[in-house]
């Protein structure tokens, strides 16, 4: 940005650089990964429209517009069918046991034709989730710098617990590039990955005695 302002400086197209002279290198982050605890104390604790929301996120593992977007009409057949708004990828969502319970009780309530609702009936916005929902966390107890996007990783993580492999992952995440799906499941859980990939080694090799020391 500072070269492209200074650009524009040097051929008057703006008075000044805002980028003129940064000190220091800029703050860089991501958005933190949830755990399961959090996510089931925030599904217990919230109001039930963003306990919805984070119920929905952790077992579809979609953005936050995504969410926003699902419709009734998009649900049938055991899956829910999202189109995403960031990269136009489309996906046949399965219908996780738990959600599907679920979301026979939302339907009996719904008063609009969006899976996420507002108390009033209305769809619920991309943006409550953004500002407001991290304030409600905040408000049960739970840390700063959670968002709806954490949950994505937060589901990501629990399909690498499960043993689901890069491309089984990002068939539910929607990533296309295979890449950023490791990024994703850093929190999966080293212990019981470490155990799989034993048993797996186990399975496949025959290993050599250790002789005692």
């Amino acid at each position: 940005m500072a070269v492209f302002f200074a650009w524009a400086a040097d051929r008057d197209l703006v008075s000044s650089s805002p980028a003129f002279d940064l000190k220091g290198p800029l703050r860089r982050g991501e958005w933190t990964a949830w755990t399961l605890d959090q996510a089931l104390k925030a599904e217990a604790a919230l109001p039930r429209h963003y306990a919805r929301a984070v119920f929905l996120a952790r077992w579809t593992a979609q953005r936050r517009g995504d969410l926003c977007r699902m419709a009734w009409a998009d649900y049938r057949d055991d899956e829910i069918h999202v189109i995403q708004e960031k990269t136009g990828a489309e996906l046949f969502i399965p219908v996780a046991p738990p959600l599907a319970e679920a979301l026979a009780v939302w339907r009996q309530d719904s008063q609009g034709s969006t899976i996420l609702q507002q108390p009033n009936g209305k769809p619920l916005s991309p943006a409550s989730l953004s500002v407001r929902l991290p304030k409600e966390l905040q408000r049960i107890g739970l840390p700063s710098g959670l968002g709806i996007h954490g949950l994505r990783k937060l589901a990501a993580a629990c399909l690498a617990d499960a043993g689901c492999s890069t491309h089984e992952i990002a068939a539910i995440t929607g990533h296309e590039t295979l890449g950023m799906v490791p990024h994703y499941t850093r929190s999966a859980d080293q212990r019981i990955l470490g155990q799989k990939a034993m048993e797996r080694l186990v399975k496949t090799q025959i290993l050599p005695k250790c002789e005692k020391t």
